[in-house]
């Protein structure tokens, strides 16, 4: 079985699964390259571009979010707070 399908126009990687590891060496080796390849996937290391992960600084560079609200350690703010910018 392939690990991509194709939906609409793009090409979809199905998503990566971690095995449970077990007691054995092969196993625990098995979770760790899952873990290993999970991440870079949601770095953008690996596979397309689509896949990566979107951080708050894609976000801020998008100007979906400002700075401030970016690196708060306070919960979301209100939809109408001044931190958050309007797309009309």
């Amino acid at each position: 079985m392939s690990d991509t399908y194709r939906h609409s126009r793009f090409k979809v990687r199905r998503q990566a699964t971690i095995p449970d590891p077990g007691l054995s060496p092969e196993s625990l080796h098995a979770s760790v390259v899952g873990i290993k390849e999970l991440i870079e996937v949601l770095a953008g290391q690996r596979g397309t571009k689509l896949d990566r992960a979107v951080t708050f600084r894609d976000l801020v560079f998008l100007k979906l979010i400002n700075a401030e609200v970016a690196e708060s350690d306070q919960p979301h703010p209100e939809p109408h707070h001044p931190a958050i910018m309007r797309i009309d």
